[in-house]
């Protein structure tokens, strides 16, 4: 069998992933009450934080420390959800787990906004130092506060979609376990990816909205959207996937 041009193996990966996209979109929609609910409130969250990274309301001036985080938080949410419409959740969440430690990140600073001036303070290299990951949770348990992304949740992005070893399989998310390199739409993977997503998602944009001088009545509107989507997070998600997974390559 011939191998096809480059031209030709980029249009039938184009092909499959519009398939697997549009498998996504349909049967989501359709999975129950809490995944389409989550997509559509997520989704509507998604709006809103783009206007307040884009100072699409009003300009608040200053140096948009913090509308550039919001613009951050949109973008890797945006291409996270992109991905995982397309079967590629592996890759969908690794961005999550970025996106994640944005939301800690984030939490972090409303809950002092101090911190934030900190932190803007430092040089590259001495922030990475400060405010890793690891040190941003071990702030937030110091202060004996909840963490959004706790380090179980961490540890299970970072195994599944970020870490790499010799028994390490690409998007082996289909019932049969094979490896697939994307455009290979399940159900499952989907929704816990979406809830995953959903979920640090929602927690960095009520962060955000406590933390930009928005006019009240827009920064309530972010806050009542960024409720929604915790609201409706469904109990799939990347640690229950795997459990069942587990179960099932037990089974004779």
């Amino acid at each position: 069998m011939k191998l096809p041009t480059g031209t030709e193996y980029l249009e039938h990966a184009r092909q499959i992933e519009s398939d697997c996209e549009l498998a996504s979109d349909t049967e989501i929609a359709k999975a129950g009450t809490k995944a389409p609910e989550c997509l559509a409130t997520f989704s509507e969250l998604l709006v809103r934080m783009d206007a307040v990274a884009s100072c699409f309301w009003c300009c608040l001036g200053g140096d948009h420390r913090l509308e550039y985080l919001a613009g951050r938080l949109v973008s890797s949410s945006r291409a996270s959800l992109s991905l995982l419409r397309r079967g590629f959740y592996d890759e969908s969440l690794n961005l999550t787990r970025s996106v994640g430690e944005l939301a800690n990140l984030l939490f972090l600073f409303a809950q002092d906004r101090s911190i934030l001036d900190s932190w803007a303070g430092l040089n590259d290299g001495e922030r990475r130092r400060e405010f890793s990951p690891v040190k941003v949770r071990l702030a937030l348990e110091a202060k004996g506060l909840p963490i959004p992304i706790d380090k179980e949740r961490y540890s299970s992005l970072s195994e599944v979609a970020t870490h790499f070893g010799p028994r390490t399989r690409p998007n082996a998310h289909s019932p049969d376990q094979r490896p697939r390199m994307g455009g290979y739409f399940d159900l499952a993977s989907s929704i816990a990816a979406l809830n995953e997503l959903a979920g640090a998602f929602a927690i960095g944009s009520f962060s955000v909205a406590q933390l930009v001088a928005l006019p009240n009545e827009h920064k309530q509107e972010v806050m009542v959207c960024a409720r929604k989507p915790l609201n409706s997070v469904g109990a799939v998600s990347l640690a229950t996937l795997r459990m069942e997974k587990l179960s099932e390559a037990k089974e004779p």
